[in-house]
């Protein structure tokens, strides 16, 4: 099983992709690759800093599908994140991962693939959801999900697009209507990585480029800076930086999701062209959500 990644103080190379993550010297917690208040979670402590953790919590089965016939012939087991932080005093969580798909979702239209997210996140966990429809899940807990805001995008030279989503728990709902449990922003890129499990096969599978911050409604908007610094130090090739386009609602006016956000400020986007679509490849599944802590999980 490929490592997925190599931290050294103040940088993070993945052995996946060509990618890259330049830190700000800021804190110790998070080998200097997020502000002070974030803890590196998703690998060991600073003696083992090459050694991702590589619990249930952490870790996702891949089904490669070799014929297209429906039947999974292979499965591989791959880490579930590239990096993962928590803050320590806030409950916020950035992540990143890629996320290797079949060649029917490889050209798919980033906002189709955006909106599919945002509706299998009822009862589910928000960093690991499917980016496919063909899940189902049952959950005590039911949430409404709703798209507020989109942007088109560019990060690290790759077309992405980004949404900011809330969530709120459905029986909490019918008493306030304007109850929030979490907001998340939330970015899809098309990038020209391939997933290559050589133990299954010599095809590369598609890649999807998957970053998300979440915190509560209350704090959103304090640490919002920490994620937009993250993306913008994220590098493809040598490439870094990041930019969206005009913001576009995606909730009526008044309605309570609309009194409640607020729309992120656009930025220009960077001039670097967008990198050629991926090629198609066997099918594959997305990774299948792996247990997660308590604190992973959505809250009333």
């Amino acid at each position: 099983m490929p490592n997925a990644g190599v931290i050294t103080p103040g940088k993070y190379q993945s052995k996946l992709y060509p990618l890259s993550l330049t830190g700000d010297g800021a804190a110790q917690s998070s080998a200097g690759l997020m502000p002070e208040g974030w803890r590196l979670d998703n690998f060991y402590g600073k003696e083992v800093r090459d050694r991702p953790k590589d619990t249930n919590a952490y870790m996702s089965q891949l089904e490669f599908d070799l014929n297209g016939d429906g039947r999974y012939e292979e499965q591989a087991r791959e880490y579930t994140y590239l990096l993962r932080f928590e803050h320590r005093v806030t409950d916020g969580v950035v992540w990143l991962r890629g996320i290797p798909v079949s060649d029917d979702l490889a050209q798919m239209d980033l906002s189709v693939l955006m909106t599919n997210f945002s509706e299998a996140l009822s009862g589910a966990n928000y960093e690991t959801t499917r980016l496919d429809s063909m899940s189902s899940r049952t959950s005590e807990e039911r949430y409404a999900s709703t798209i507020i805001a989109s942007a088109p995008c560019k990060l690290a030279g790759l077309e992405c697009v980004t949404a900011t989503i809330e969530l709120a728990n459905v029986d909490q709902l019918k008493l306030d209507p304007t109850y929030r449990s979490r907001r998340l922003r939330v970015l899809i890129a098309r990038t020209p990585f391939h997933y290559e499990p050589s133990a299954v096969s010599e095809r590369g599978y598609p890649v999807y480029l998957f970053a998300g911050y979440s915190s509560l409604p209350a704090n959103f908007d304090a640490e919002l800076p920490d994620f937009l610094g993250f993306l913008g130090r994220i590098s493809v090739a040598g490439v870094s930086g990041f930019g969206s386009g005009p913001w576009s609602s995606r909730v009526p006016a008044g309605s309570p999701a609309a009194t409640n956000s607020v729309a992120a400020p656009p930025s220009a986007p960077p001039s670097v062209a967008p990198s050629a679509p991926p090629s198609a490849a066997p099918s594959v599944a997305p990774p299948s959500s792996a247990p997660l802590p308590t604190s992973e999980f959505f809250r009333d």
